[in-house]
C-alpha cells in the first residue's frame, strides 16, 4: 500500500545512499567488495560500510526485474515479513500460539508509522535477523542439536555483520543460556564457541571495511563518524529523554493508545513474573539506545530495533485489557460465563485492539507522497534550470556537524542528478573554490545545514556570511531565496 511512498526521485538521505550503491553494483559489474556512491565529482567513490548484503541483493533484483520502487524496496518488505514470522515463532515458543499471533500482528502494524520502515537500507534486515538469532539461540539451548547450533551461528553471524552494534544482543543471548544452565559453568563452552564462530565473518568484513575507509570516500563513518557514544553528557540531559519518548510513542506505537497497550503488557508480565527473555531483550535495546545516545537523536531509524520486543508487550497489553473489559461487562450484567466462550471472545477481540493502533493517526499511515527534504528538492529544481548533465556543484551546508565530525548528505546531488563536492568550514576560502573550478565546478551553492537552528546534538558553525559575501562579489548570482543561494562559477 505504501511501498512506493516516497517516490524514489525525492526520497530521504538514508535511502539515497543505498539506492546509489545498489545501482552502482547493477551498472558496474556486481563487485561485492566495491560499494560505491555516485555523487562525488572525483574518485574515490568506494565507501566503507556494513556488510553490503542489502544493496547487493537489491542490485540483483534490478538485474532480474528492472529498476522500480518495488525492486528497490523488496528486500525491506521481505525483511519486514521475516520479522513478523519470527516474532510469532519467538512469542509462541516463549508463551502460547495466541500470544504469538497477536505479537506478529503488532509487529506488522507498528512499522506503518515509521517514516523509514519502507525504505531501502540495512536496518530492517538487521532487525529481522536479530529476532531470528534470538529464536534459534533459544531453540538450541532447549534442544542442542547440530542443526539448531548451525542455524544460530549463521543467523548471528549475519546479524553482527549487518550492524556491528547488534552486539547488544549478547545480553538476551546470554540470558537464554543462563536460564537453562544457571551456574553450571562447564555447560557454557558450546555457547562461547557459538559466539566465537558467529564473529568470524563480522571480523573479516569490518577489517576490510576499515581498509576501505583508509582508501575510500569515508561517507558512512562506521569507524570515524560523528561521536555516537557521547552518552555521558546526553543521558544527563532531559531533552534526550523527551525526544526519545516522543519518537517511541509517536513514531513506533503511533500515539498514547498503542503506548498504553505496551505499558499494560509490560506491567502484566512484570507483576506476574513472566517473560524473562522478553525483559532481557528489552533491556538490551534500552542499553543500545543509551550507548549511542547521539546517534539515536540524529537518526530516527535507530529506534526501530525496539519494534519486535514492544510487539510482544503490546500483545499482552491487548489481551489483558480485553480480558478486564469482558470481565467487567459480565460483572455489571450479573453474568457467569463459562471459561471457553469467554476466552474465545477475549482472544478474538484482542486482535481488534491491536488493529486499532494504525487508526490513531491514519493520515500518517496513508501519507501523501512528498519530498523527503523539501528545501533541497526545491533548490535542486532551480539548479537544473541553469545546469547541463556535465555541470558540477560545490555545496556549502549539505551536512550536519557533530562532536566527532561531519555527516555529509547526498540529497542535493541526488535530487539535481549532478556530481560535485561538499565543503566543510575548513574549506570556506576562495582558493578552494578556484581549485574546484579548475576541476570543472560550475555552480557554488549555499544552503542551511541540517539541524539548523542547532539543537543540542549539533555544533554551530563559524559565521558563513563573510564567505558568502566574498563569493557574491566574485561570481554572478543565479538564484537567491531566503537562505538559499546559487552562484555561477562558469
Amino acid at each position: 500500500m505504501t511501498i512506493n511512498v516516497p517516490s524514489l526521485e525525492w526520497t530521504s538521505w538514508k535511502e539515497i545512499d543505498y539506492l546509489m550503491i545498489s545501482r552502482n553494483y547493477w551498472q558496474n559489474g556486481f563487485n561485492f567488495l566495491q560499494p560505491e556512491v555516485s555523487w562525488p565529482a572525483e574518485p574515490p567513490r568506494v565507501t566503507e560500510m556494513e556488510l553490503p548484503l542489502v544493496p547487493y541483493s537489491t542490485a540483483l533484483l534490478y538485474q532480474l526485474f528492472g529498476y522500480s520502487p518495488f525492486t528497490a524496496r523488496a528486500v525491506t518488505l521481505l525483511a519486514s515479513l521475516l520479522m513478523v514470522v519470527y516474532v510469532y515463532k519467538l512469542a509462541r515458543r516463549e508463551f502460547s500460539p495466541f500470544i504469538g499471533l497477536l505479537s506478529a500482528l503488532a509487529a506488522g502494524v507498528l512499522p506503518l508509522y515509521h517514516p523509514f520502515s519502507r525504505l531501502l537500507f540495512t536496518e530492517p534486515t538487521m532487525i529481522a535477523m536479530s529476532v531470528v538469532s534470538i529464536y534459534y539461540m533459544a531453540e538450541w539451548a532447549d534442544n542442542p542439536s547440530r542443526r539448531n547450533w548451525i542455524l544460530a551461528i549463521l543467523s548471528l553471524s549475519l546479524t553482527f555483520s549487518l550492524k556491528l552494534e547488534t552486539l547488544y544482543l549478547l545480553l538476551p543471548l546470554t540470558w537464554i543460556v543462563f536460564r537453562k544452565h544457571r551456574f553450571k559453568i562447564t555447560h557454557y563452552w558450546k555457547f562461547a564457541l557459538l559466539i566465537a564462530a558467529s564473529l568470524v565473518l563480522p571480523v573479516i568484513w569490518y577489517a576490510y571495511a576499515y581498509y576501505l575507509e583508509t582508501i575510500g570516500a569515508h561517507l558512512f563513518g562506521i569507524f570515524k563518524g560523528h561521536n555516537k557514544s557521547q552518552f555521558t553528557t546526553l543521558l544527563l540531559d532531559l531533552r534526550w529523554y523527551r525526544t526519545m519518548a516522543g519518537r517511541v510513542i509517536n513514531g513506533i506505537t503511533g500515539g498514547f493508545y498503542g503506548f498504553g497497550l505496551f505499558g499494560l503488557g509490560f506491567l502484566y508480565l512484570l507483576l506476574n513474573r513472566k517473560g524473562s527473555l522478553v525483559f532481557a531483550y528489552f533491556l538490551a535495546v534500552a542499553a543500545y539506545f543509551g550507548l549511542i545516545a547521539e546517534g539515536q537523536i540524529d537518526a530516527p531509524y535507530r529506534q526501530m530495533p525496539i519494534i519486535p520486543v514492544m510487539s510482544i508487550f503490546i500483545a499482552f497489553g491487548a489481551q489483558t485489557l480485553m480480558t478486564a473489559l469482558l470481565a467487567a461487562y459480565d460483572q455489571t450484567k450479573g453474568l457467569t460465563s463459562t471459561d471457553k466462550p469467554f476466552s474465545r471472545l477475549a482472544l478474538t477481540a484482542s486482535f481488534l485492539l491491536v488493529l486499532l493502533i494504525p487508526f490513531q493517526r491514519l493520515d500518517e499511515v496513508l501519507m501523501a507522497d512528498s519530498p523527503g527534504h523539501p528545501d533541497r528538492w526545491d533548490l535542486a529544481q532551480q539548479i537544473k534550470q541553469t545546469a547541463d548533465p556535465d555541470s558540477k556543484l560545490v555545496v556549502v551546508g549539505e551536512y550536519s556537524k557533530h562532536v566527532g565530525g561531519y555527516d555529509l548528505s547526498p540529497a542535493l546531488f541526488y535530487y539535481s542528478d549532478l556530481q560535485g563536492w561538499s565543503l566543510t568550514s575548513d574549506q570556506w576560502n576562495a582558493e578552494r573554490v578556484e581549485e574546484l573550478r579548475a576541476k570543472g565546478a560550475t555552480h557554488l551553492v549555499f544552503i542551511l545545514p541540517y539541524g539548523y537552528p542547532y539543537d543540542f546534538i549539533y555544533l554551530p558553525e563559524p559565521p558563513v556570511d563573510p564567505f558568502i559575501q566574498e563569493m557574491k562579489a566574485k561570481y554572478p548570482v543565479l538564484y537567491e531565496y531566503n537562505d538559499q543561494l546559487v552562484l555561477d562559477l562558469r
